[in-house]
């Protein structure tokens, strides 16, 4: 019966034209001599260093974090009760306008000082803000919630992770305070919370504030409301990226049931959470280069959350099937809506076929390239040129360098250097890596065997020309990694003799 619905399935796409964007995983390292493509999965897996991670600017953006065990409330924020000092209020009324002023001034230059990515000065600035307005300002005034915050993305973006963990902290405590314990308010400032824990390697503390969000928005919404929906995305996206893609998925397909029951099976809103499906079953075939560690890996029991779900649904391992299932309803639902831009649909029968190629199945996945080709002529209207950025050079389609060495113990003093690994190669007709070598690294021999390897099992969808695959040869891949190398000992003078 399987089979036969394979044969149909396959069958529809052919006779129509579709597509959802390629799913490149992001990797630090360049490809010289290779077009990289301009449709890149969104949430790639690779997590960066966080020397390179920007401050959590976003509200309820997924942080890089881990995950944690404990209070799922967190803080002592939660039997925080308001302050009760009258002279405190008194005094804050009487200085609302001019604290009003200077917080619109202060907090103007503070924010054009983040956007300038002008850290350090916007982390003077909003302290100094702050600081004024809590000698005007009850101890709790909401009024706090918004510089403090500011604050902590100046310190985040410093490199103080510390310091920003505490800002953010005292931001959610005067939310709460204010909003109530359990007010959805306060979760942009909680994964930003997140970000910071996860900054410090604090992973399991990370993974419980991202946990926290969610369930204060199911508590807030309820478990079956559409208003949920993009928390069940930023926690599955969470998830994804700390490798428990087991709750990635049941996450991403609780989503789509809710869609579906809100806006009908056709709806395009269906989308994302169909694609994220997909892509934690590609995730567990194909995963990041690194295992995760004994504290970085999470079983579906690490939440509430979690734990419910493994009592009302069936875990469904890796089946290549599945991911091929959510991967076509994607091409059915864009197919049939009139508002879907034509090359949308072809770019998501592209991902189908990158689908089939790192699966092995060949022969679908270079008659689905051949359609995709045709289509991106007769459907979307591109021009030759345009079809080269797709098929014109080889494409990584899984690429999964190893991270940066491990940085050296705090209390020891070293300069953050970079290094690199260059490497030459071939990507066959099939997509596969051959005559790999190494042209150059620095240092010599501290990552050479590791980005060998990793390169050794990645996969590229290969060049074509003239509508077949075709082997390219003498192409060139730098990956480029942050280290720090040991301090030089001191260089003694020789004691002068006695007799000099």
């Amino acid at each position: 019966m399987g089979s036969i619905r394979q044969t149909y399935l396959f069958a529809l796409i052919l006779a129509l034209p579709c597509a959802a964007p390629a799913t490149a995983q992001e990797v630090r390292g360049e490809v010289v001599g290779s077009a990289a493509a301009e449709s890149t999965d969104s949430e790639a897996t690779a997590t960066e260093d966080a020397a390179e991670l920007a401050p959590p600017m976003g509200a309820g953006a997924p942080s890089d974090a881990a995950t944690p065990d404990g209070d799922a409330i967190g803080t002592d924020a939660a039997n925080a009760s308001a302050p009760t000092d009258v002279d405190a209020t008194v005094a804050g009324e009487l200085a609302t306008e001019p604290a009003d002023e200077q917080t619109d001034d202060f907090m103007v230059r503070g924010t054009l000082q983040l956007e300038a990515r002008e850290f350090g000065d916007a982390a003077r600035t909003l302290a100094e803000g702050v600081a004024e307005m809590e000698r005007a300002l009850p101890r709790y005034d909401a009024a706090l919630a918004r510089p403090l915050t500011l604050l902590g993305d100046a310190q985040f973006g410093e490199g103080e992770f510390a310091a920003a963990e505490e800002t953010y902290g005292r931001a959610i405590h005067i939310t709460r305070v204010n909003e109530g314990l359990h007010s959805p308010a306060q979760i942009p400032i909680v994964y930003k919370e997140a970000d910071t824990m996860a900054a410090q390697g604090k992973l399991d503390a990370a993974n419980g504030r991202q946990e926290y969000a969610y369930e204060t928005l199911r508590r807030a919404y309820g478990p079956a409301s559409e208003a949920l929906v993009p928390g069940m995305y930023a926690l599955a996206a969470w998830y994804k990226r700390t490798h428990n893609i087991y709750s990635a998925r049941e996450l991403y397909a609780l989503a789509a049931e809710t869609l579906a029951r809100v806006h009908g099976p056709d709806s395009p809103e269906l989308v994302l959470p169909l694609r994220g499906v997909a892509e934690t079953f590609r995730q567990e075939r194909f995963p990041p280069y690194i295992a995760p560690s004994k504290r970085e890996a999470f079983t579906v029991g690490t939440a509430a959350y979690s734990n419910q779900v493994a009592a009302e649904r069936t875990l469904v391992v890796n089946r290549y099937s599945e991911g091929e299932r959510a991967l076509g309803e994607i091409i059915r639902i864009l197919n049939q809506d009139p508002d879907t831009p034509r090359l949308d649909v072809v770019l998501a029968i592209l991902d189908l076929a990158d689908w089939h190629l790192l699966f092995e199945k060949y022969s679908r996945a270079f008659e689905l390239y051949g359609r995709v080709q045709a289509l991106m002529v007769e459907d979307a209207g591109l021009t030759t040129e345009d079809i080269e950025r797709y098929f014109g050079q080889p494409m990584p389609l899984y690429l999964p360098m190893p991270p940066n060495p491990d940085p050296p113990d705090p209390t020891l003093t070293a300069r953050a250097t970079e290094g690199y690994v260059e490497l030459g190669y071939t990507i066959s007709d099939r997509g596969e890596v051959r005559d790999l070598e190494t042209l150059a690294s620095e240092p010599p021999g501290m990552m050479d065997i590791k980005v060998r390897r990793a390169m050794r099992v990645a996969r590229f969808r290969p060049r074509f020309e003239n509508g077949e695959p075709v082997a390219t040869p003498l192409l060139k891949y730098r990956h480029r990694f942050v280290y720090y190398p040991a301090p030089e000992p001191p260089v003694h003078e020789p004691e002068a003799s006695a007799g000099g």
